[in-house]
């Protein structure tokens, strides 16, 4: 897979990157000239909101240059969304999860205009998340070749242009330490602790990808959903999931955000299975399992890619 087919799937799922598309696109239905570019368009995520939350200036940064009130202007931005019902979210990419996501959409009287995702669409982008192809079958002898050329060690990784990127570049904060990993193990082994749940959840179903990797299967007999009821360490990993692919997605191609996004995934995913003991989860109701095994299989799914693009290395699919 090309960076800049990678870069353009990681934007595809950022929901940072829908929620600017939806208000960019509003606005250029509402403003006949659109001051702004949708890279430079002010958008951020609410901490401590669930469901998923993000807040947008553009209405205040538009009424800096007009005679128009803020509110005036974010109040309009928001009836062009309501009554946008087809709103491209992904432009090229096809399926039922891209044609309407259930957004609450409002805006204060300062002029900041609020998106909040609700379940169903959390569900919904989830769901898009877990069965899309991340990694094409056409580029098996790419990424072949890639995993052989690859030596890596604890200081020096190659990418994919062949130069060595030094993870000693940034901090492995506690959990490497911990466990006496270095950071590619690290990558391998929240991965594989991800697959081996996944095997627990639907034994029968679940297909192991053949090696050379190419894709990640997913077990074939688990929905994939969400459900705002879900113990808080479900919101917690969802907030994770969010925030990696968010910051992947802002800066795109960057190989030490990516391991440090990483990072943070599997420290999250560590500290989400500590939480919630394997053994008991089939004792939870079936709204609680699906939210884990949904959450499980994105985590999966960003550190495979983390792993196999920026690593070049072929994901361990168990112990």
């Amino acid at each position: 897979m090309s960076s800049q087919i990678a870069n353009n799937t990681l934007t595809q799922i950022a929901i940072k990157a829908v929620s600017k598309r939806l208000l960019f696109d509003a606005l250029k239905a509402s403003i006949a000239s659109t001051p702004v570019t949708l890279a430079n368009f002010p958008i951020a995520a609410l901490k401590g909101n669930w469901p998923i939350t993000y807040r947008c200036a553009i209405a205040l940064k538009l009424a800096a240059s007009e005679s128009t009130a803020a509110s005036t202007i974010a109040n309009q931005l928001v009836e062009v969304i309501r009554g946008q019902q087809d709103v491209k979210f992904f432009p090229g990419v096809s399926g039922q999860f891209l044609s309407a996501l259930p957004w609450v959409v409002h805006a204060d009287n300062q002029g900041w205009i609020l998106l909040t995702l609700c379940d169903q669409g959390i569900a919904d982008w989830l769901a898009y998340l877990n069965e899309l192809t991340l990694f094409p079958s056409s580029n098996q002898s790419e990424q072949s070749e890639q995993s052989e050329q690859s030596a890596p060690n604890e200081t020096n990784i190659p990418n994919q242009s062949g130069a060595a990127f030094r993870t000693e570049a940034f901090p492995r904060g506690l959990l490497c330490s911990q466990l006496q990993l270095s950071l590619p193990m690290l990558l391998q082994f929240g991965h594989a602790r991800c697959c081996a749940w996944l095997r627990h959840a639907d034994p029968a179903s679940y297909r192991e990808p053949p090696l050379p990797f190419t894709s990640e299967q997913p077990p074939a007999g688990i929905p994939w959903g969400w459900s705002s009821d879900s113990p808080i360490p479900c919101h917690t990993l969802l907030c994770a999931i969010v925030q990696v692919l968010d910051t992947l997605a802002d800066r795109r191609g960057d190989r030490t955000t990516c391991l440090r996004q990483g990072y943070v995934l599997v420290e999250a995913i560590y500290t989400f299975q500590a939480m919630m003991p394997l053994g008991t989860i089939h004792t939870l109701p079936t709204t609680d399992q699906i939210a884990i095994w949904s959450l499980t299989r994105a985590a999966q799914q960003i550190l495979a890619w983390i792993i196999s693009d920026v690593l070049g290395q072929t994901p361990a699919q168990s112990f």
